[in-house]
């Protein structure tokens, strides 16, 4: 079973069509369309179309496990709330040093 990488919004169009988990606020989220905007770790903005139910409430941080559309949005398949105390600075360090020492993690 392949492993779900870890993305920022600079690196989705290395996994079109493929799972990852992307870490971001909510800038905004339709209600209507189900459609939210994530302000990823790297400041791109990525869009989400989510599922029923999804808790995707502006301002909220979240891991969001989707797959990567042509357009590069995501279709979610679930998503969780991260600490309010989130640092985008520190998540982009983090992947940065599991890329460079795959080994270890």
């Amino acid at each position: 079973m392949a492993s779900t990488s870890r993305v920022v919004s600079s690196s989705l169009a290395q996994h079109v069509n493929r799972t990852v988990l992307l870490v971001g606020r909510v800038a905004s989220f339709d209600p209507h369309s189900s459609y939210a905007v994530i302000e990823a770790a790297d400041g791109g903005q990525v869009g989400v179309q989510a599922i029923p139910g999804s808790d995707l409430q502006p301002g909220a941080v979240v891991e969001v496990t989707g797959i990567v559309n042509q357009d590069l949005s995501l279709q979610e398949q679930i998503s969780c709330r991260f600490a309010a105390d989130y640092d985008p600075t520190a998540y982009v360090k983090m992947l940065e040093v599991t890329r460079k020492f795959p080994q270890l993690f």
